[in-house]
């Protein structure tokens, strides 16, 4: 039997962990599955989203353009000190070996992003870039 994700008692949506993961079905799923952002954002079109009156470029699958809920894993996100991108402040910084962790204010709402030991380093305060690598339309507001 594959893997499945449970709730209220029922199956909410089954498949492998990975598939799970990068797909879920919803905003449930995706939180139920680790961390993830959920913003309120637009789909423009293969590849763009809107998030706060900011277009982005990104790896996205094949959805309808509109309002959906977007989720946005802390992994998919990359921090940048100028350039594209989603304007943010950085909140908090923890260096934990392996990874820094980042809580960052942005217009579209708080993100928490993972960033690798070898990425660029930014402290409390600090005006940074936030460049959306993966978006996950979970389903179009509304529906």
């Amino acid at each position: 039997m594959p893997p499945h994700s449970p709730r209220a008692g029922k199956i909410a949506q089954m498949g492998t962990p990975r598939d799970v993961y990068d797909e879920p079905a919803d905003a449930f799923i995706a939180d139920f599955m680790g961390e993830a952002n959920v913003l309120a954002g637009e789909v423009l079109g293969p590849g763009r989203i809107l998030l706060a009156g900011v277009a982005l470029e990104t790896r996205l699958r094949p959805q309808p353009p509109g309002a959906a809920l977007l989720a946005i894993r802390p992994e998919a996100v990359s921090l940048h000190r100028e350039g594209e991108g989603l304007p943010g402040q950085i909140k908090r910084a923890a260096f934990l070996g392996q990874t820094h962790e980042y809580k960052v204010a942005t217009p579209a709402g708080q993100l928490f992003i993972v960033a690798p030991a070898g990425a660029p380093v930014f402290a409390p305060g600090e005006e940074v870039r936030c460049r959306v690598e993966r978006a996950i339309a979970l389903r179009q507001v509304g529906e």
